[in-house]
């Protein structure tokens, strides 16, 4: 733990060999400020590790990539997050070379997405990739 300039730090470690870290965000998660922002860094996809560290979360921000394997782990995290009945939004990384499935999917599927610097709220306006 630590602190500096109103920003708390938690981290957990695993042991080598270790495996369950559910327990372990579980701690960070008690030691975390009450009052204000946190922020939980987790890995893409819908592993337990990820469900431990949404859960009980006020707004989860998904990140995606606009590839076909990006699309795919969208598409799950997006169920799990609603079973969860998690509000969420998404940020598509690396949208350079923008794949259309990606910010169809969004536009038609989620309510709140990032795209090329831009929040988008309302997904029924079109989305034009020389903007």
């Amino acid at each position: 733990m630590g602190s500096g300039r109103h920003v708390q730090f938690v981290q957990g470690c695993l042991d080598v060999g270790q495996t369950l870290s559910p327990p372990l965000i579980r701690a960070v998660k008690r030691h975390s400020a009450r009052e204000g922002i946190t922020i939980i860094d987790c890995p893409p996809g819908t592993s337990y590790t990820v469900i431990a560290a949404v859960k009980g979360s006020d707004y989860v921000v998904r990140l995606t990539e606009p590839t076909p394997f990006g699309f795919n782990d969208l598409e799950l995290a997006v169920e799990k997050m609603r079973r969860l009945e998690l509000d969420f939004g998404v940020v598509i990384n690396r949208a350079v070379s923008l794949d259309r499935l990606v910010v169809k999917y969004c536009k038609n599927e989620i309510s709140r997405y990032c795209w090329r610097n831009r929040m988008i709220e309302e997904p029924q306006q079109p989305i034009r990739g020389d903007s």
